[in-house]
C-alpha cells in the first residue's frame, strides 16, 4: 500500500510540474505578444535582426505598410520634447500635428508647454529629450524634481493618458571627450528610469540602437537610420497594448 501511495504521489507531483510548466509557457507566449510579437517573431529576435542591420548599414526606409501602421498607431499620440522630438517631423515619420517641441528646452521649460500638449487631448504622450538637462542641472536631484512635476502635471491635465519615456542617449565618443557635462548622460538616464518606475510610466530603453556612425556632426542628434529602427521598436513594443 505504501508503494502504491508513493507512486500516486510521484505521479501527482509530475502532473503538477507539467501543469506549472505549461502555465509558464503560456505566460511567456503572452509576454511575447504584449511585448510586440509579430508574425511569430519574438521581440528579442527582432532586436537581434535590427542590431545586425545597424552594424551592416543595411537599415531600410519604412515600407509603405510600416509607415501606415506607425501613423495609425500614433494617430492619437503627441511626441513631446526638444530637438530630438523635432526630428521626428523633419524626417517625415509623423506630421507636426503629432509633435510638441521646443529646441534646446530643458524639463523646466517643457513644463510650460504642457497646456499645448493637453489641448490636443492625446491618448498617449511619448517624451523624447536630449542632453540639454545634463548641462542645465548641476544636481540630478533638481532634474528629478522637475521631471516628476512634469509627469504629474501631464497626468493631471490629461486624465487617463498613457505616458511613454524614451531613454536619454549619450553624446558621441568624440564629443564626450570635450564636453564633460554631457558625459553625465548615463547618470541622468539611470535617474530617469527610476523616475518612470516610481511614477507608473513606461520607460523605453533605446540606447541599444545607438551607433557612432549614426550621429550627426554635432555628436548629439541622430540621423534617419536611428529613427527608422526606433519607430520599428516602438511599434513592436506598443502595437499590441
Amino acid at each position: 500500500m505504501q508503494t502504491q501511495a508513493a507512486g500516486l504521489e510521484q505521479a501527482e507531483t509530475q502532473d503538477l510540474v507539467q501543469n506549472e510548466s505549461q502555465v509558464q509557457d503560456q505566460n511567456q507566449e503572452q509576454a511575447q505578444i504584449e511585448n510586440g510579437q509579430e508574425s511569430g517573431t519574438s521581440l528579442d529576435a527582432m532586436i537581434a535582426q535590427w542590431n545586425e542591420e545597424l552594424d551592416a548599414d543595411t537599415v531600410t526606409n519604412l515600407t509603405d505598410e510600416e509607415q501606415v501602421a506607425v501613423r495609425t498607431l500614433f494617430a492619437n499620440t503627441i511626441f513631446f520634447g526638444d530637438s530630438m522630438t523635432q526630428a521626428i517631423g523633419e524626417y517625415g515619420f509623423l506630421d507636426m500635428t503629432n509633435i510638441v517641441y521646443q529646441r534646446s528646452a530643458t524639463i523646466d521649460v517643457l513644463i510650460t508647454k504642457i497646456p499645448e500638449v493637453a489641448a490636443t487631448l492625446p491618448k498617449q504622450v511619448v517624451i523624447f529629450t536630449g542632453l540639454n538637462d545634463c548641462n542645465h542641472y548641476t544636481e540630478i536631484a533638481d532634474y528629478r524634481r522637475d521631471y516628476v512635476t512634469m509627469l504629474q502635471q501631464l497626468k493631471a491635465s490629461i486624465p487617463g493618458v498613457k505616458i511613454i519615456v524614451s531613454s536619454l542617449l549619450s553624446p558621441s565618443d568624440a564629443l564626450g571627450q570635450v564636453r564633460a557635462d554631457l558625459v553625465r548622460a548615463p547618470q541622468f538616464d539611470h535617474e530617469l528610469r527610476s523616475i518612470c518606475q516610481e511614477n507608473d510610466v513606461t520607460y523605453v530603453d533605446s540606447t541599444w540602437i545607438v551607433r557612432q556612425k549614426n550621429y550627426l556632426d554635432d555628436g548629439i542628434h541622430m540621423n534617419r537610420t536611428f529613427y527608422r529602427v526606433w519607430f520599428r521598436y516602438l511599434k513592436a513594443l506598443l502595437g499590441n497594448q
